[in-house]
């Protein structure tokens, strides 16, 4: 313990968001980029400091509802936080102004999820979504939520293929919590950019 406590005080000090530095806050070059947030009962959770430095960087956010809303604002993108989803499932599916109105939006290059369903479960369970499917966005998948986590500890990826977000080669390092298994619906256009080197991801490859 004596150790750890000298080391911690050799530290450095933290400055994660760079603020309050001379030059001030970073910034975007205009026009401000709008950002949508869902903020709902399905999707919560958030960590404070990745939104506030989306607004350090010159993004405008803008909170979406997906339960309630009808339309999707003009946005330049969609962040979707975590969350449990699959209990507001049937409430999601049955938005479906703003299914459709995302799913649009979706074709025409943002991101989204497609279905959400759970095998069946004892009835003691109060999980009342078990065994049934319901419609959600538009990724050319299902995810399967099982009894069991199906992802759980660190992950390494290795960017193997062209994005819009990371160079190839480049090794991300993660981490994962999902009782979710992802079962792809392939298409043409169909391809994934990770190749695993540690953790499950979508099939553990």
């Amino acid at each position: 313990m004596k150790t750890i406590w000298s080391l911690a005080q050799e530290a450095l000090a933290l400055d994660p968001l760079q603020e309050e530095k001379e030059d001030g806050p970073l910034r975007l070059p205009e026009p401000q980029p709008q950002v949508g947030v869902i903020r709902d009962k399905s999707f919560w959770f958030y960590y404070p400091e990745n939104l506030k430095h989306l607004e350090k960087l010159g993004a405008r956010l803008i909170d979406i509802n997906s339960l309630e809303d009808r339309e999707v604002p003009a946005i330049d993108a969609l962040y979707i936080g975590g969350g449990f989803p699959e209990t507001q499932a049937q409430a999601l599916a049955d938005n479906v102004a703003f299914r459709a109105a995302l799913k649009q939006r979706i074709e025409e290059g943002s991101p989204g999820l497609r279905g959400v369903r759970r095998p069946d479960v004892p009835r003691e369970s109060p999980r009342l979504w078990t065994g049934r499917n319901f419609p959600c966005w538009s990724l050319p998948l299902s995810l399967v939520l099982e009894k069991k986590p199906q992802g759980h500890g660190y992950t390494v990826l290795e960017v193997t293929g062209k994005n819009p977000y990371y160079p190839v080669g480049e090794v991300l390092k993660g981490h994962e919590f999902h009782y979710s298994k992802a079962v792809l619906h392939p298409s043409d256009d169909t391809r994934t950019v990770f190749k695993v080197l540690r953790g499950e991801g979508i099939d553990g490859k």
